[in-house]
């Protein structure tokens, strides 16, 4: 008698199903993971985010492949793993529900610090996380969508400070809110501790506003939309922050 063995991608199956979360397939997320360079997936140093993490089909598939790249680096498959899911694959879910189905992809446990998880983490979420977002909406406008706050989060806790340095000498003579020339002598550590101190020192309000301009490269009419306001207003803080900057770091 014939048995049959045939055992679906429950990713598969998943992305079959009607409802109103569109889930990729597994066949599609390899064939967007295969128009990047194969080295990625044979460096330990590569970091991986799905910021819109919902089966965790991506970051499956990608732990999949550097697996097999890192295995003449790391030929211990326990620490090889350990090292992929803890220092090199990361996730934000959009939902609670879609956090527990990603790490269940991933770890194997919705709990990544469970005894069932592949990898025991400290905390239940591991290396996928979700924190419910609570939106402000102001004259029938949302101030800040889901999307501008995780990363306005991510911006604030890691403040790119090469990225800051190379956004304000790129804008010095193409936008008239650009933050003024910075001498070419000055000290780079120093400017970095300077910048990272004043950064420090902002409220969130004015945090949001440097990271939307300067680090995402927002137009005034984009940040006018995403934060709800007149673009004169956009303008008017967009120069007291410049100010303040320049009056605290001494630029």
């Amino acid at each position: 008698m014939k048995t049959n063995t045939y055992n679906p991608d429950v990713l598969n199956c998943l992305a079959n199903l009607s409802n109103d979360e569109v889930f990729t397939p597994p066949s599609l997320a390899n064939q967007v993971l295969d128009l990047l360079p194969k080295e990625v997936f044979t460096s330990p140093e590569t970091t991986f985010l799905d910021p819109v993490s919902k089966s965790g089909v991506f970051l499956r598939e990608i732990v999949k492949r550097l697996d097999r790249g890192l295995e003449p680096l790391m030929p211990n498959r326990r620490e090889r793993i350990e090292h992929i899911l803890k220092k090199q694959v990361f996730g934000i879910a959009i939902t609670e529900l879609t956090s527990h189905l990603s790490r269940r992809s991933v770890y194997c446990s919705k709990d990544a610090s469970s005894e069932y998880s592949v990898i025991r983490f400290a905390t239940e979420s591991g290396n996928i996380l979700y924190s419910p977002l609570h939106h402000t909406w102001q004259n029938g406008k949302n101030v800040e969508s889901w999307l501008f706050t995780i990363a306005y989060n991510l911006c604030r806790n890691t403040w790119r400070h090469q990225q800051i340095e190379a956004g304000f000498r790129s804008n010095v003579t193409t936008d008239e809110y650009a933050m003024p020339s910075i001498e070419v002598d000055l000290d780079r550590d120093a400017l970095d501790s300077a910048l990272h101190e004043v950064l420090e020192s902002l409220d969130d309000e004015n945090r949001l506003l440097f990271s939307l301009r300067y680090e995402e490269e927002q137009t005034v009419p984009q940040i006018a939309v995403i934060i709800g306001i007149p673009e004169g207003t956009v303008k008017s803080r967009l120069h007291k922050l410049i100010n303040i900057i320049n009056g605290k770091a001494q630029l």
